[in-house]
């Protein structure tokens, strides 16, 4: 953008112009609210930066004239080919923001008309005189063929669906083409309605088909055994279905309660089911990334906490001993070394005939196996009962190393 800016320095009415242009590519500002916004300014060209004017191209070669109206030619197609021709005559005499507008009209009245599109790309491209809108346009065009080509994808895999009776995974399709029209909406502005148009009459056609087969199905039934079958198929469809709606609530309630795990645990049980259930797949990929970022804000508050104490225990460290003869606390005869409070008794414990008496938990169980006699048998017991024995009689626990 810096050196967009650059470019178009002390030239403020091409510089409303590129964004303008960018606009209608986008499809983000109507064409007839810009040529309202153009005035009279659409008969000109804009200088180049240092002085001059962009020349003009040359004509176009082997341009095909609009075909000529033999009556049956509708108003929206002589208006579509009237703005062809504008278009055409504005392209030859350099006018390239008047093409744009007259090639935008074209594609209003022809929707997907090869000549219109490809030459409003080119009047992007010649109108730019630098290296964003060749891009721009270049990247516009490589999102849409990407739109169209995953939408006519989706189609084909809803229709192939219908033809093997599949019509959960047809629906499937179907959702799966909505998704990528509201993604991609402002690459297709001109094939929006029909994308549309072919999204809602797939989906009639599978209600139609699906309505279809299960007539079809219900009549074979009739007075046969099949009957019982299809109902308890049915059945199973609907009682999965339930599972699956049930459980997507569950996953809402516990995503609302920052339950990650719990959460990941029930997305599991429903691609159990469905493996291809579009809602929790979306749900398995939000989820799992925002429990990503939320364990690393902990680590990272654990990291703090503990750098926290630690440096509470160094400058704990750093206080100076006292003289401590008698009160509480640690002594200190001098304030350069500190001793325990009870540190006599812990060097008697440790020295001469103290350090060889048991502690007085081992005195008790040694007093409590003198005193106790039982009659015992192990001759048929494994290790585990015996130990389990021991613990229930002695009333300790006994730990096997």
């Amino acid at each position: 953008m810096k050196a967009l800016a650059a470019r178009t320095s002390g030239s403020p009415r091409r510089v409303s112009t590129l964004v303008a242009v960018l606009g209608v590519s986008l499809g983000l500002v109507s064409p007839a609210s810009w040529a309202l916004a153009q005035g009279s300014q659409d008969d000109g060209f804009f200088p180049l930066q240092g002085g001059g004017s962009a020349p003009p191209p040359p004509p176009p070669a082997n341009v095909t004239p609009p075909p000529a109206n033999t009556g049956s030619m509708t108003l929206e197609q002589e208006r579509g080919n009237a703005a062809l021709a504008e278009a055409r005559q504005a392209m030859a005499n350099g006018r390239y923001e008047q093409a744009i507008n007259a090639y935008t009209t074209a594609l209003d009245f022809l929707p997907g008309n090869t000549e219109a599109i490809n030459g409003r790309d080119k009047a992007l491209t010649m109108l730019n005189r630098g290296d964003l809108l060749p891009e721009a346009v270049q990247d516009i065009n490589v999102m849409r063929q990407r739109a169209m080509a995953e939408h006519a994808s989706y189609l084909t895999g809803a229709s192939e669906a219908i033809a093997r009776n599949d019509f959960f995974a047809a629906r499937t399709f179907v959702t799966r083409a909505r998704v990528n029209l509201e993604q991609s909406r402002q690459y297709v502005p001109t094939n929006e309605a029909a994308m549309t148009r072919d999204i809602l009459s797939m989906s009639e056609r599978i209600d139609a088909a699906e309505r279809a087969y299960r007539d079809s199905v219900d009549a074979e039934a009739l007075g046969t055994a099949d009957a019982e079958k299809s109902a308890a198929a049915r059945r199973q469809v609907e009682e999965r279905r339930k599972i699956i709606d049930e459980n997507l609530r569950r996953v809402r309630e516990l995503q609302m309660e920052f339950r990650y795990d719990e959460a990941l645990q029930v997305i599991d049980e429903i691609l159990f089911l469905d493996e291809n259930n579009p809602a929790a797949l979306a749900l398995h990929g939000a989820i799992s990334n925002t429990k990503f970022w939320r364990d690393i804000v902990e680590i990272e508050k654990q990291k703090e906490l503990g750098y926290s104490w630690n440096e509470l225990e160094n400058r704990a460290s750093t206080i100076v001993p006292r003289v401590n003869l008698s009160g509480s606390g640690d002594r200190s005869v001098q304030g350069v070394l500190t001793y325990p409070e009870d540190w006599p008794n812990l060097s008697k414990r440790r020295s001469g005939e103290h350090s060889f008496v048991d502690t007085p938990e081992n005195q008790a169980v040694y007093q409590r196996l003198a005193t106790t006699t039982v009659p015992i048998d192990f001759q048929d017991n494994t290790f585990e009962q015996v130990v389990n024995f021991l613990s229930q009689v002695t009333g300790q626990n006994i730990y096997v190393d």
